[in-house]
């Protein structure tokens, strides 16, 4: 458990909780001893955490005891995600980080009376967070207490904090203005998540009146040649929620939407503006690049041009550069899974972005992230063939653990649609089109007119088992799993 969420849980009981709690609900079965050795706390202790639990979480679990060891029983897994979540609603660091988001600030004292906090311990906490805010270029101030830094870096550690987890959401903007934009970007190009495109546009919306935004000019002027950014920055210029703000900032705002977009695509085939043009060692880098990956395809499914494959990924991280150096930063379950994967180019790749000459933005403290990117690039889009149409259909209210929501989310979106219940009508589910759904609605009430494979996720279903799981139906390897 590395996620930003969980680095900024302070309250010791709850950490060892959530350590606890994602052990066992991994594991089928485990003895105190191997609790204590995982989690590197005392058996003494997980026995009274244990026993806290229970009391806690009531009748939405059960701790079942074997000649094993424990097993945890999810009964009600809407209390339990509920419950499960308050570890993280209740922390001050997290209250604080949605406080920065809408841009409040506060008196060092009337904090901590707020938080029922000491001036030491208030000051402790300030420490950590400034440690995590390190990486981003950010500060936290005292006098008051408030988020100092580029707007843009401000906006990469925001989006860590409410986009690659599934415990906080991005406030909701104006409807039409969101609908608009949506759909007039779904028109012009194909995009991987629908989620993950609500979520740039209410980022940008949102923070477009917090600090400056500066890009690259050569960049704009790159960006302004694609209709997909005209349509963007047409739809913000009519929207009258919008009209406060200046001409200016709305175009910058436009790129910064573009830009993440870009940015956030894993699929082939999507580019249209050269980014990686605008850096002087670029076409060198590529030819580099390109010279690299023809030794190392030879466990592609099927032939590729290797080629255009380097310049399309390389869009993606020239994208992230645009933006800040901080955009190439993974999530720390986008490089577990990456390290997951039953092949080996991750070193290969290091050790060839450190002997050879490389565009001075990719020279930072990201190359292992940018080096995973490209593994995962390759995994979306040539390692595993699809012969039928997938659809992953999620419940937000049932319990998804954050790295198995990543791995729908930014892993597997690139090879089916994912969608959600609660963003969908009646019809528009009887209508989809796919040959096997993948969810987590149980029951799953709902009559789907082209009449596909179903595929239920289990009650609960571990990062490691839904992996097998995705990879082995993408393979067509069924047998193992529960369908309908």
């Amino acid at each position: 458990m590395n996620s930003l969420t969980f680095q900024l849980v302070t309250n010791s009981v709850n950490r060892r909780s959530l350590i606890l709690l994602a052990y066992m609900e991994n594991e089928q079965i485990l003895s105190v001893k191997q609790l204590s050795e995982k989690a590197s706390i005392s058996r003494r202790t997980i026995l009274t955490d244990l026993k806290a639990l229970r009391t806690f979480f009531g009748d939405a679990i059960s701790l079942e005891g074997t000649h094993h060891g424990m097993k945890l029983v999810i009964n009600d897994h809407g209390e339990y995600y509920k419950k499960r979540r308050s570890f993280y609603e209740r922390e001050p660091l997290i209250l604080l980080v949605q406080a920065f988001y809408a841009g409040q600030t506060f008196p060092f004292l009337a904090w901590i009376r707020a938080m029922h906090i000491s001036e030491s311990t208030a000051n402790r906490l300030i420490k950590k967070l400034q440690l995590i805010l390190d990486e981003y270029g950010l500060v936290v101030t005292k006098a008051p207490i408030g988020l100092m830094g580029e707007e843009i870096n401000q906006r990469k550690f925001f989006w860590d904090f409410y986009c690659e987890t599934h415990y906080f959401e991005l406030p909701v903007i104006e409807h039409q203005l969101q609908e608009t934009l949506l759909r007039r970007i779904e028109q012009n190009v194909g995009i991987v998540s629908r989620k993950k495109v609500i979520n740039i546009i209410r980022l940008s919306v949102q923070r477009a009146t917090f600090g400056t935004l500066i890009f690259d000019p050569e960049i704009l002027a790159l960006i302004q040649q694609d209709p997909l950014f005209l349509t963007i920055s047409e739809t913000l210029q009519e929207s009258s929620s919008l009209q406060p703000i200046a001409k200016k900032r709305l175009v910058q705002e436009s790129c910064f939407i573009y830009l993440m977009l870009y940015a956030q695509w894993a699929l082939r085939g999507k580019t249209r503006i050269p980014l990686n043009t605008f850096s002087k060692t670029s076409k060198r880098f590529v030819e580099l690049f390109v010279a690299f990956f023809e030794q190392h395809n030879t466990y592609l499914d099927e032939p590729c041009g290797i080629q255009q494959v380097v310049e399309d990924f390389l869009v993606r991280q020239y994208a992230k550069v645009g933006l800040a150096p901080i955009y190439l930063k993974n999530p720390d379950s986008t490089n577990q899974f990456v390290f997951s994967l039953p092949f080996d180019l991750y070193e290969p790749l290091i050790r060839f972005m450190e002997v050879n000459e490389i565009p001075q933005c990719f020279k930072n403290q990201f190359l292992r992230d940018f080096c995973c990117s490209f593994v995962l690039y390759l995994f979306g889009n040539q390692l595993i063939r699809v012969s039928q149409k997938i659809v992953v259909l999620l419940a937000n209210n049932y319990v998804i653990d954050e790295w198995v929501y990543s791995i729908f989310e930014h892993h597997f979106s690139g090879r089916m649609a994912v969608l959600y219940e609660e963003q969908l009508t009646s019809e528009q589910i009887t209508q989809l089109d796919c040959d096997i759904l993948i969810t987590n609605i149980i029951p799953f009430d709902y009559s789907i007119e082209k009449q596909p494979q179903v595929f239920f996720l289990p009650k609960y279903i571990g990062y490691k088992e839904a992996i097998k799981m995705v990879v082995s139906i993408l393979n067509e390897e069924l047998e193992d799993f529960v369908c309908v």
